[in-house]
């Protein structure tokens, strides 16, 4: 390795990772994976939680504004004074928040209300999250559903592209108006997801149409100035017949040389069986940052500094560069610092 770029390659290879926060409060792992270079945590919900599309009554009972706030607070600290605190506050779907913020729309009211009305509730959620230390929603959710299939139950309710792209926009302009960054949500769509890719993989076959039909809110989101876009779990065969589109080329191609989105690609969790395909984590995430990916999801602590020197071994090795790990560092600290409403 080039001695003089030791530093800075160090700090970019902890830019460039969400970590997931393994407990209640900051643990020493994360604190040091901050203080390293880390800009990025995610307050992530238990497997039950997801599943059941909502926050246990135990959670919602010992986490209150003033838990939040410290924790927040001491996130930022860590990361040289403004981080990304990241959660899921879906409409409809995972609402991390819960009773800490405003409720948004539930299913029924969301087509007939116009945008207008989407994007007071949005931004009433975002200035209250944004008292409390958060600064990026992974949401909204824009795939188009319609099949039966686990992952986005109770999570979305229409199979009519123009309107989740309405929505999805208005909520992306609602949340940013307020200062805290959207992310749009799976990229390339996956409304025809049958199964969990948690479980294994999931490929979804389908033609030209169908692709064209799926991108059509992400494209929405785009010109709604979207701040981000995650990458799905699935093989969507159509752009990418072996790789998921969290570690694949082709769908990162489309977004950015289709669709002309220039800010930040994060990875679904990279620990999903339908992205990991049996690989290990390590070539998993070598195959998503050389793929164009940001930021890369997974379990923080340890992991996040582990995977941070595996990065750096990669480069100093050849199977990764380290113009691809600055750039999307330098990504993931312009949004850190994006400035904000008073």
């Amino acid at each position: 390795m080039n001695a003089p770029h030791d530093h800075s390659l160090f700090e970019d290879a902890h830019a460039v990772i969400l970590a997931v926060l393994p407990e209640d409060a900051l643990d020493p792992a994360t604190a040091a994976f901050l203080t390293n270079g880390g800009r990025a945590v995610l307050l992530g919900e238990t497997r039950e939680e997801y599943v059941a599309r909502a926050m246990s009554a135990d959670r919602m009972e010992r986490e209150t504004p003033e838990w939040l706030s410290e924790l927040t607070e001491a996130v930022h600290e860590h990361a040289g004074g403004r981080g990304i605190v990241a959660l899921d506050q879906e409409m409809p779907g995972i609402q991390r928040l819960h009773r800490l913020v405003p409720p948004l729309p539930g299913h029924s009211a969301l087509s007939a209300n116009p945008d207008s009305e989407i994007e007071e509730a949005v931004g009433s959620v975002a200035r209250a999250a944004r008292v409390l230390g958060v600064t990026l929603f992974l949401s909204p959710i824009v795939d188009v559903y319609r099949a039966p299939g686990p992952t986005l139950a109770g999570r979305v309710v229409l199979a009519d592209a123009a309107e989740v792209g309405r929505i999805g926009a208005a909520y992306i302009r609602g949340a940013q108006s307020e200062g805290v960054a959207a992310t749009a949500k799976h990229f390339p769509g996956e409304g025809l997801a049958l199964a969990d890719p948690h479980l294994g993989v999931v490929r979804i076959a389908s033609g030209e149409d169908s692709l064209q039909l799926d991108l059509s809110p992400f494209r929405d989101a785009i010109a709604a100035g979207v701040a981000a876009v995650m990458l799905g779990a699935t093989v969507v065969e159509q752009l990418d017949a072996s790789l998921a589109a969290s570690v694949s080329p082709a769908a990162v191609r489309t977004l950015r040389d289709d669709l002309g989105f220039d800010g930040v690609v994060i990875s679904d969790d990279l620990d999903m069986a339908s992205i990991e395909a049996g690989r290990g984590l390590g070539p998993t995430i070598e195959l998503a940052l050389n793929a164009g990916v940001d930021l890369l999801l997974f379990p923080g602590g340890e992991h996040a500094l582990v995977v941070a020197t595996s990065i750096v071994a990669a480069v100093d090795e050849g199977r990764l560069s380290h113009a691809r790990i600055a750039e999307a560092a330098a990504r993931v600290r312009r949004l850190a610092a994006a400035p904000h409403p008073s």
